[in-house]
């Protein structure tokens, strides 16, 4: 997985550095069975693939470097480019399920957009507002 998400720098750790072990067992709970299976497929058929497709190895044998240029071709190639997109998928479900992860882009995005940005923690009070705008303009109409 960590192959699919590059370190992003900036404060932000790779995925490979980050302890999954709570979010496996909430993922296998909670994701819907053909994710599941999507997931194990694409596990199965990109984890073999490099061989079939000239590099010789499995991709957890590859190094960095072709493990990139796998990921890069596999993402190009009909059939493998969705498996691809479903690894990707899970593997940012993943990442961001680390609460560090999590402080540090609401943080960076805050930073990015200015002082004046909402916060995550307004948005409840944000959403009451517009049901109560919502509600008020349903009862004036006839």
């Amino acid at each position: 997985m960590g192959a699919l998400l590059p370190a992003p720098g900036r404060g932000l750790p790779a995925l490979s550095e980050l302890d999954l072990s709570a979010f496996w067992p909430a993922f296998d709970a909670a994701a819907p069975a053909h994710l599941r299976l999507g997931l194990r497929t694409a596990c199965l058929v990109l984890g073999s693939a490099p061989r079939l497709m000239g590099f010789g190895r499995s991709l957890s044998a590859l190094s960095d470097d072709e493990r990139e240029r796998f990921i890069v071709r596999a993402a190009e190639t009909p059939g493998l480019a969705q498996l691809v997109e479903v690894a990707k998928v899970v593997a940012a479900m993943a990442y961001f399920s680390d609460a560090h992860v999590q402080d540090v882009a609401r943080a960076r995005g805050r930073d990015e957009a200015g002082a004046d940005a909402p916060r995550a923690q307004d948005a409840p009070q944000e959403r009451d507002a517009s049901r109560e705008q919502d509600a008020a303009r349903d009862q004036e109409e006839p």
